[in-house]
């Protein structure tokens, strides 16, 4: 009889633990598409001053609906790794003009390069 609840028991943690394993594979994708195998892809690009090659190294982007902030390197570069789907980025950088926006898509096995060019904010201090 004890043999037998043990078995009973083994069996069913040993059901829920492949469940969990197979959860943990599903994601949802932005777009509400879902996939048991999708992966990250990733997302890099670099922060420049708009009509020059210099690079700005004080900046972060962030995606619509994330409060997270991807900073850029001291080379002004950044990564993202995202599940496939539609996404809006926001580019901000210290001493530029403005925010930049992007609308990206990113597929499957699909890493893309984007590049933000921003304009130098002047400010004019009154004596």
């Amino acid at each position: 009889m004890k043999n037998t609840f043990l078995v009973i028991i083994c069996s069913i943690l040993f059901i829920g633990c492949q469940g969990n394993a197979q959860q943990s594979n599903y994601r949802l994708t932005k777009d509400g598409t879902s996939s048991a195998s999708l992966g990250k892809q990733k997302i890099s690009g670099t922060f420049f001053m708009k009509g020059s090659e210099k690079t700005i190294p004080i900046g972060y982007v962030t995606i619509k609906g994330d409060d997270a902030r991807y900073v850029v390197d001291e080379n002004g570069n950044f990564e993202l790794d995202l599940i496939p789907g539609k996404y809006v980025l926001f580019a901000h950088s210290l001493g530029s003009k403005d925010i930049r926006t992007r609308k990206i898509r990113v597929g499957l096995d699909e890493s893309l390069t984007i590049h933000f060019f921003f304009e130098e904010k002047k400010e004019y201090l009154d004596n």
